[in-house]
């Protein structure tokens, strides 16, 4: 029998409601997200979960409640669980950090793994800690259903970092809606991701919630490709082309490389290359 972790992403609260940036700000979930919350747990109590462990921000142990309630289990708080850090991003929509922190949010948004928000946490820095929480999981439970509840920056590095995805791609390459179910199973050859971002347990009323703005993608693209001057074609895939990283943190041996941009986005065509050990 194998190890089979359900990554389950909080429910809906009201800045994840409004596109803004919310971190380590400890905020409630709202009667929706309770809803989502009570959904998860009617759907999945039956299941012989082994394990429950849970970030220690309260969105996250409140969707965690029910089920355990139900399934007549404990939950187990993880520090390493918790969401990026978006230092003094948090709280601020998309168009204030854009206003407020330009350049910063040009690079982040070209690589959110290898740069930080302003006064916060980088991608692979993430990666690194949900990847030991990941293998203190294992060790304590080698086997059966365990159910992690985190976050959807979190849970997006860890399936990445567990994949062999890019962690600076995170933000382009999965997508993680409020109370969605992201299963990955640790085969004898690596994890096997088995579902991503499912929400069928959801009343239908609810599963319109996504936790996001839908148009927040296109907002991303139009700012890099105006760094990009725009000079025909896809300035965001110019820039992606220049804005590489991977991030290999998953395991007991680590490897971190990065292909930035040396200087500013005009001279993209010099580059800088390190590895880390």
């Amino acid at each position: 029998m194998t190890l089979t972790i359900y990554f389950l992403r909080h429910g809906e609260t009201e800045i994840s409601q409004a596109g803004a940036y919310s971190g380590v700000l400890d905020v409630e979930l709202t009667p929706a997200g309770r809803e989502m919350a009570e959904d998860f747990a009617a759907a999945y109590k039956s299941m012989p979960w082994v394990a429950v462990f849970c970030s220690p921000l309260r969105r996250s142990i409140d969707t965690a409640r029910p089920l355990c309630d139900a399934a007549g289990i404990t939950m187990q708080v993880l520090e390493e669980l918790t969401e990026i850090h978006y230092g003094e991003w948090e709280g601020k929509t998309p168009e204030e950090v854009t206003r407020l922190f330009h350049d910063e949010y040009v690079s982040w948004l070209a690589d959110a793994g290898w740069n930080r928000p302003t006064g916060g946490e980088r991608g692979v820095d993430v990666a690194r800690r949900v990847s030991a929480a990941i293998q203190a999981i294992e060790r304590s439970c080698p086997s059966g259903d365990v159910l992690v509840v985190s976050h959807k920056a979190t849970i997006r590095i860890a399936l990445c970092s567990l994949l062999g995805i890019d962690v600076g791609r995170y933000r382009d390459r999965l997508s993680v809606p409020v109370a969605s179910i992201s299963v990955v199973e640790m085969t004898g050859r690596g994890p096997l991701l088995r579902s991503l971002g499912d929400r069928s347990f959801l009343a239908e009323s609810l599963r319109l919630r996504l936790g996001y703005k839908t148009s927040s993608s296109g907002d991303r693209d139009a700012i890099l490709g105006k760094e990009m001057g725009d000079t025909g074609g896809s300035g965001v895939s110019s820039l992606y082309g220049f804005f590489g990283g991977l991030g290999i943190v998953y395991g007991d041996f680590c490897l971190d490389y990065a292909l930035t941009p040396y200087g500013d986005l005009g001279n993209a065509h010099r580059f800088s290359l390190s590895f880390k050990f």
